[in-house]
């Protein structure tokens, strides 16, 4: 099986070639089609700095030239940093591909996308630290309003592949987006975009590189996908605009009130929620 992987920058492309074992990563956009072999290649595009019409145009011309790949990615950053609506459609055509999956929830990150608004922890993306990127500051949390015309999948639902067109998934669990790869009977007819941290969660690989067990223990929280700034403090949203709390996060920080299910010994609701007593785990 040959899969290919579109990346904005160099750390995108390692961390979406990581869960695949063994993978080639290539640092400057193709000019040839690759070969006809079976293997995993990641191609580092450098259009996170780039202007939009360069972005879109290597973008869609890697697309093209790695379209005869049984599975093709697009990596987007987890806090929609880049030129996320530019780049899905010029992959879009150029890889001929009729259907669009978006996923850029990253779990291990808490960045979920609800209602398809995406949220980092409980805070909409545009109101966190990110919205003042000094390079890529996010101006809307709203993937619907970031594509317009894309169809909102809820939790729990499947895209309607037969109809085709871009669909923006909600998921905040692992198991969410397992569940959006069990649902593709032929994967490789559609162009997955999604944040490069969750690539295990891809339609090959489980089978490429099997999946570690959520081993929970008390560690510094884990860099994001990306090079990025700190987990943004939380600030102050109306209550409509959060997603609701649950007890799904399996997350590198796990603040009171907030339960991560699959990790044992996780803190309860009634557990302290000062910032000394909050408990640090790691997945």
């Amino acid at each position: 099986m040959r899969v290919a992987i579109l990346a904005d920058d160099l750390t995108s492309a390692g961390d979406g070639a990581a869960p695949f074992g063994a993978a080639r990563v290539v640092v400057a956009p193709p000019h040839a089609p690759p070969p006809a072999t079976d293997g995993v290649l990641a191609v580092d595009l450098a259009t996170r700095t780039a202007s939009v019409a360069v972005a879109a145009s290597r973008t869609e011309r890697a697309a093209r030239l790695l379209r005869g790949a049984d599975l093709l990615m697009k990596t987007v950053d987890s806090t929609l940093r880049g030129h996320l609506a530019a780049e899905t459609e010029a992959a879009r055509r150029g890889s001929g591909r009729g259907t669009v999956i978006v996923a850029p929830a990253f779990p291990a990150g808490r960045r979920g996308t609800v209602d398809g608004i995406q949220y980092v922890g409980d805070v909409p993306v545009h109101l966190s630290e990110f919205g003042r990127d000094p390079v890529h500051p996010v101006r809307s949390a709203n993937l619907r309003e970031v594509l317009p015309g894309a169809v909102l999948v809820a939790r729990g639902e499947v895209p309607d592949r037969e109809a085709g067109g871009v669909f923006v998934c909600d998921a905040v669990t692992d198991a969410d987006l397992d569940r959006l790869v069990a649902a593709a009977p032929h994967p490789g007819d559609a162009l997955w975009v999604g944040s490069p941290g969750s690539r295990r969660h891809s339609p090959v690989g489980g089978r490429l590189a099997p999946r570690r067990p959520c081993r929970c223990r008390p560690s510094p929280p884990r860099s994001s996908s990306s090079a990025a700034p700190t987990r943004p403090r939380a600030v102050s949203s109306p209550r409509s605009a959060r997603p609701p709390r649950t007890s799904a996060w399996c997350t590198p920080r796990t603040t009171g009130g907030i339960r991560a299910a699959c990790c044992r010994g996780s803190p309860s609701r009634s557990a302290p929620t000062s910032p000394a007593a909050r408990p640090t785990l790691s997945c």
